[in-house]
């Protein structure tokens, strides 16, 4: 049998031949329970999987402390629990019988697990890497425990739920200098991905310790931050903060990912010069995410635009997925400059109002602002006039110059769409351009 099994497979094994189940089991180095397949862990007891390097967990009442000793040994590098009741005890048989455990992500375990058995198993896992915190663990993850990951060496990529606070970065920090004796240390000193939630000034305070850091996504919440005596905007005070931040201390990111969230009414507002500057000398970054449909960036504008992508010759992914006013002379001044803007963007979404009625031959012989393009998100399109008859000639010229623009353009769609828009998709779809 190969060394991916499925589960069902080994399960007709220790049934018609349970007397050859161990040998099979001997050979398995990746396993995966879908959904229904833990019924499957009665048959496998006793059993040993002694080469097992990877398993992978759907949820399920069937994952146990009891059910998953077969799957515990100092193979296991990787282990993707997605729920089921399992205590400290579970986390202390892992700890104990898996030394060169790499990568947990642990996801509803039913609240039997507490603070003092989680910070016990990460004093003795070692060797971990890479620790995704999912639903169900908020109550684990303490100051306490969060202190003792971010001190800890060794640790590459961290997903915790747990929202970062400026509160709690000044724990850290504090604890860390007192057990020092006053010396400052670099916290998460090897970690090179962070998925996290936090108020700015939270995220802000962490950034110093970052430079490492190759994969940033964060989702915004929170009090607002910075000069309370100024006369701009507290948001956009505090937005301007994070993203000089980033730009300052994480020039190594080759991803970037930013959602904003508000839970009053009023507009997050970034300043347009600061959203510049973010990519200022960020030459390794291929994806950049910037979301929120409450987000103003006031006067972002078709230049910021053409900037931003001339500044990150590697970007593959952009999404700006915000109020703004850019327009299609973005799109043109893409076609129009003979460098290496945008040759790389493989999947682009941006806001802001388009009218693609634009002579083409204006455009005569410039080359393809996008010619790795495959898939393009638009805010929305203007109706020509009149607007409740568009033209079929101007249906067919807008897609030719999204052909132009892209013409290897697989994927279209429009935020806000109409009947123009609409028009335009089934042009490009489904006729020649």
């Amino acid at each position: 049998m190969a060394d991916r099994p499925s589960v069902s497979d080994l399960a007709s094994i220790a049934k018609k031949e349970p007397q050859n189940l161990q040998l099979h089991a001997d050979k398995v180095v990746h396993l995966e329970f879908f959904a229904g397949d833990a019924a499957h862990h009665k048959l496998f007891r006793g059993v040993r999987f002694s080469k097992l390097e990877d398993l992978n967990l759907d949820a399920s009442d069937d994952n146990n402390d009891e059910s998953l000793e077969p799957y515990l040994g100092p193979s296991l590098k990787t282990l993707l629990f997605f729920g089921g009741p399992i205590s400290d005890a579970f986390l202390e048989k892992l700890q104990k019988s898996c030394p060169h455990l790499e990568e947990l992500l642990i996801d509803n375990p039913r609240d039997l697990i507490s603070p003092e058995g989680f910070l016990r198993f990460l004093n003795g896992a070692r060797s971990l890497k890479r620790l995704t915190v999912m639903y169900g663990l908020e109550r684990v993850l303490t100051d306490s425990v969060f202190i003792a990951l971010a001190t800890r060496p060794g640790l590459e990529v961290f997903k915790p739920r747990k929202l970062i606070t400026s509160n709690l970065v000044s724990k850290v920090v504090v604890v860390d200098d007192d057990h020092r004796g006053g010396a400052k240390r670099r916290l998460f000193p090897h970690l090179r991905k962070l998925t996290c939630a936090g108020d700015a000034d939270g995220i802000v305070g962490l950034l110093p310790h970052l430079s490492e850091l190759t994969h940033l996504e964060a989702s915004i919440e929170g009090s607002n931050s910075g000069n309370s005596d100024s006369d701009e905007d507290p948001s956009e005070n505090e937005a301007r903060d994070l993203l000089l931040n980033i730009n300052r201390h994480c020039r190594k990111l080759r991803s970037l990912k930013l959602g904003y969230s508000q839970t009053d009414k009023n507009e997050i507002a970034i300043s347009s010069e600061s959203l510049v500057k973010l990519t200022q000398g960020m030459e390794w970054l291929e994806e950049l995410s910037i979301s929120n449909e409450k987000v103003k960036v006031e006067g972002f504008n078709d230049s910021h635009f053409v900037s931003m992508v001339r500044t990150l010759p590697r970007l593959e992914k952009l999404q700006l997925s915000f109020d703004c006013d850019l327009t299609e002379a973005a799109l043109i001044q893409l076609l129009q400059v003979d460098e290496r803007a945008g040759k790389n963007l493989a999947e682009l979404e941006i806001w802001g109002c388009y009218t693609l009625n634009i002579p083409l031959r204006d455009l005569t012989g410039c080359d393809a602002a996008l010619p790795k393009l495959q898939s393009l998100v638009l805010g929305m399109l203007i109706m020509p006039s009149p607007a409740s008859d568009p033209k079929t000639s101007e249906v067919v010229e807008a897609a030719r110059l999204l052909t132009m623009l892209a013409p290897n353009l697989e994927e279209f769609d429009v935020v806000l769409d109409n009947a123009f828009s609409d028009m335009v998709h089934k042009q490009l779809t489904t006729a020649p351009t």
